[in-house]
């Protein structure tokens, strides 16, 4: 399991779901917009998808990198598998984030 490779206690048990709620928002508003700007009115799964895989590469592996790297909260698996999490989870992002912007687009 991916939890047995993280430092114990770093995790919020429960979560803040004000917090958690509002860091959500600012990240599908900024993810969105980002988006919008790099398919260029050109909104294909494919595309989504790939722009999705892309932020999670720069989320995931760059910055996980650097956070293994510079600190002690997992360690070289926890950090990989928090990665492919990261990859899989901006996809499905993408995905959803160009099926919107073409059925605003097709709906205009």
């Amino acid at each position: 399991m991916l939890a047995d490779h993280m430092m114990p206690g770093l995790m919020k048990d429960p979560p803040d779901f004000l917090h958690l709620a509002l860091g959500c928002l600012i990240m599908a508003f900024a993810f969105s917009v980002i988006y919008s700007k790099w398919a260029r009115g050109a909104h294909s799964i494919s595309q989504g998808i790939q722009f999705g895989i892309w932020l999670g590469i720069l989320k995931g592996l760059g910055s996980g990198l650097i956070d293994y790297a510079t600190g002690n909260m997992a360690d070289l698996t926890g950090t990989l598998g928090n990665a492919v999490i990261y990859i899989v989870f901006f996809a499905v992002m993408g995905a959803l984030a160009s099926l919107i912007y073409s059925k605003v687009k097709s709906a205009e």
